[in-house]
C-alpha cells in the first residue's frame, strides 16, 4: 500500500511476485486474473457515529468517483489550506462506455463542509535528512 496524500508512488508490476499466469486465479471473464490489482481505498467516519470504514474499488467508475472527489477537495485547499472536511452522500450517475453504453457508477457528492475540521492538522510527508543517507551498510 502507498498514499498518495504523501507523494508515495506504487511499485511497479514487475517488482512484484506472482508473474505465473498459470497460478493465477480465474477472473470474471474466465481468464486468468492478476491477484495484484490497482486498488482505490477512500476512509470515511460518519459525523454523527463517528463509525469509521473504507470505500475500496478496482473499477474504472469507481476510481473516477474518487479522484473526481479528491480533485475538489484539492482545489479548494489550493484557494484555503484550512478548509474543513466534505460531508459526503453517496450518489449514482451514468457513465457512458464503448462496450455497454451509460452504466451506473458512484458518486460522491458533497453535501456541505465540516469547518470544525478545519482544525485538523494534516501532517507532511517525513524530509529525509543527510544523516539519514549516511548509514554504512557492511558486505
Amino acid at each position: 500500500m502507498y498514499r498518495v496524500a504523501l507523494g508515495e508512488k506504487p511499485p511497479d508490476r514487475e517488482e512484484l511476485d506472482d508473474h505465473d499466469k498459470g497460478n493465477w486465479p480465474e477472473g470474471l471473464d474466465g481468464k486468468p486474473a492478476d491477484p495484484w490489482v490497482h486498488q482505490y481505498l477512500l476512509p470515511l467516519e460518519s459525523p454523527s457515529s463517528g463509525e469509521v470504514g473504507s470505500f475500496v474499488t478496482t473499477s474504472f467508475g469507481g476510481r473516477r468517483a474518487v479522484a473526481d472527489l479528491c480533485a475538489t477537495y484539492a482545489k479548494r485547499a489550493a484557494k484555503s489550506p484550512n478548509c474543513g472536511q466534505p460531508l459526503i452522500k453517496l450518489a449514482v450517475t451514468d457513465m457512458p462506455t464503448k462496450k455497454f453504453g451509460k452504466v451506473p457508477r458512484p458518486l460522491f457528492e458533497i453535501a456541505d463542509w465540516d469547518e470544525a475540521a478545519s482544525g485538523i492538522e494534516v501532517m507532511p510527508p517525513p524530509a529525509a535528512s543527510k544523516n539519514d543517507l549516511d548509514d554504512e551498510i557492511p558486505f
